[in-house]
């Protein structure tokens, strides 16, 4: 059974993100819509209609198919190691995706916006989302790691000399703005 559907990829959507079903030990379900991946049988159609994984592509596929293939084929790609994602996002990306080459490394979450954080949160490591839209853009995202923050005495050091560095180039520019002000101190 494993065999027929890397066979038959592209006929199949079982790129959806699973949870295991409670209480079973080889059993998933969609994590969005909670159906068994049994019910699902890798067809679009058998997602509930308020499943957003099908929302999603559905969107996709209706709005362009020629581009749902593409985003579909890419994501093979990049999962199969024939495609790095440096290329991807040389000829799909935008600035700044194209100047980084499609890594946002180390960033923190509440840079990345909500839908993004969504996606990754439901992502294990390495793992590639299906096609999303964000906005008027298609994206894939994969999630490399979490990074945990610990609040040891160099993340400490760190923040303190965040703190600092702010402070100081606030005051700066407030000497710029008011030279007047500040030569009276």
């Amino acid at each position: 059974m494993i065999q027929f559907y890397k066979n038959n990829r592209d006929k199949f959507f079982v790129d959806y993100p699973q949870e295991k079903l409670d209480g079973e030990l080889y059993k998933y379900k969609c994590a969005y819509c909670g159906l068994s991946t049994i019910e699902i049988s890798g067809r679009l159609e058998n997602h509930l209609k308020s499943c957003s994984y099908r929302q999603q592509n559905e969107q996709l596929i209706k709005s362009n198919p020629t581009l749902s293939f593409s985003l579909q084929s890419s994501k093979k790609r990049l999962i199969n190691k024939e495609e790095k994602w440096s290329a991807l996002s040389h000829r799909w990306g935008t600035e700044p995706e194209k100047q980084i080459e499609g890594y946002y490394q180390n960033t923190p979450a509440k840079n990345l916006g909500k839908e993004i954080v969504t996606q990754l949160k439901r992502l294990s490591p390495g793992e590639i989302t299906l096609p999303i839209t964000l906005g008027k853009y298609y994206s894939l995202l994969m999630l490399e790691k979490w990074e945990t923050v610990e609040l040891n005495a160099k993340t400490r050091k760190d923040l303190i000399e965040d703190m600092w560095n702010d402070w100081i180039n606030r005051q700066i520019q407030k000497i710029l703005k008011h030279p007047k002000d500040s030569s009276s101190r």
